[in-house]
């Protein structure tokens, strides 16, 4: 639940943030571009990817600190946005809601990296290493090395170099001509 409201601002905010950009470039007025900027990262960038590291780990987005994290990043969003808009405006409002803003967003930021710490590997995640791999020839991959085209057996990722495995056997069976 809380991953899909943290996924759900973040694209909404993502929204928002592009509206700012394609009127300030309409308007040729790109005052606010900070506003622009903060509301992208803040919102649509941080907030996103808050929402997919959440559903990842269920585990975490059940706690106390979560939803704090949520309610300090929406709340920081809030006030720093439009306290931003006022600095640069030249409100006299701007700059306290600016300093709140910014200080609830970093109280966001450091909850999160709490929960994140704290947070116990998903269950279904696996270390790169124990994906299956597949080796060149089996990708249909040539490797070319010393000008020559040779045929690569073995586990070796299709990424790897071409000094993974060799079979003595497969290369003698195939002559390499020196075309290829």
């Amino acid at each position: 639940m809380l991953s899909r409201i943290f996924l759900r601002l973040g694209a909404s905010c993502g929204l928002v943030g592009m509206a700012l950009g394609v009127y300030m470039a309409a308007s040729h007025d790109h005052v606010l571009a900070p506003v622009h900027a903060h509301v992208n990262l803040i919102g649509w960038v941080g907030m996103f990817l808050a929402g997919l590291f959440y559903a990842q780990r269920p585990d975490a987005a059940g706690g106390k600190l979560a939803r704090a994290h949520l309610a300090f990043t929406v709340a920081g969003l809030l006030i720093l946005a439009p306290g931003l808009a006022g600095v640069l405006l030249g409100y006299p409002f701007g700059e306290l809601m600016a300093a709140l803003g910014s200080i609830l967003t970093i109280a966001a930021m450091a909850l999160f990296v709490v929960v994140v710490f704290r947070s116990k590997p998903a269950p279904h995640s696996r270390r790169i290493t124990d994906r299956p791999t597949m080796d060149r020839a089996e990708a249909g991959i040539p490797c070319f090395q010393s000008g020559r085209r040779q045929q690569v057996t073995g586990d070796g990722l299709a990424a790897h170099s071409c000094l993974t495995r060799w079979s003595s056997k497969t290369a003698a069976s195939q002559p390499v001509s020196p075309a290829d």
